[in-house]
């Protein structure tokens, strides 16, 4: 009998497992309230950790999909400053991460499509924000990261505190409009505790 095709379609990749660890560490699954026993996997979440954990558990194909949020971005980039940076030093490094928040986005995105570039078991969806890119910034990163290799965009609007609806999305949406398809996964709640997760195709 034939085995079924396993594909996990939202996976999380992080540059390096410090990264990943913070995130794992900070994670609430308040979509689905207050349970006990939630068991989080040992890896930290890089690319090579997905691959060992995709061909340990079966799993011919995925999508790593990025996350991007101002708020938990500078929460990050604060958490793994060196400890030994302090006082006026550190004050000046967080006015650095404020100031940069824009090309941190860019830049992660980028990484993504060019570690999973070699790597044809995973499927990248980049992130965006309308709080740290404008429409039209969004739509000439977008068309960049498909070039690349992207073949998504990832929206999370609860937690990257937008609605669906807000106007900057929609001018963005607009902007991508075009021959190429754009496929978007965003994350949704439904009813207050289930999350809900819907691939549309934008035209």
């Amino acid at each position: 009998m034939t085995e079924p095709v396993k594909v996990d379609v939202h996976m999380h990749l992080y540059e390096t497992p410090e990264s990943g660890e913070w995130w794992k560490a900070g994670y609430e699954i308040f979509e689905y309230g207050e349970k006990d026993g939630v068991r989080f996997s040992d890896y930290s979440g890089t690319v090579g950790d997905a691959v060992e954990a995709m061909e340990k558990a079966g799993f011919s194909h995925g999508v790593a999909v990025n996350l991007l949020s101002v708020d938990l971005f500078r929460l990050e980039a604060i958490a793994l400053l060196p400890q030994e940076v302090q006082g006026e030093d550190r004050e000046r490094a967080i006015q650095e991460i404020d100031a940069t928040m824009s090309d941190r986005f860019r830049a992660f995105n980028r990484w993504l499509v060019e570690a999973l570039g070699p790597v044809q078991q995973i499927t990248p969806f980049v992130g965006i924000d309308p709080t740290a890119l404008t429409p039209e910034e969004n739509v000439e990163h977008l068309e960049d990261m498909a070039d690349r290799g992207a073949r998504g965009i990832k929206l999370h609007p609860m937690v990257q505190q937008f609605e669906p609806n807000d106007p900057r999305m929609r001018a963005g949406v607009r902007g991508l409009q075009g021959p190429r398809p754009h496929r978007a996964l965003p994350h949704r709640e439904r009813e207050g505790r289930r999350a809900v997760r819907r691939a549309v195709r934008i035209r």
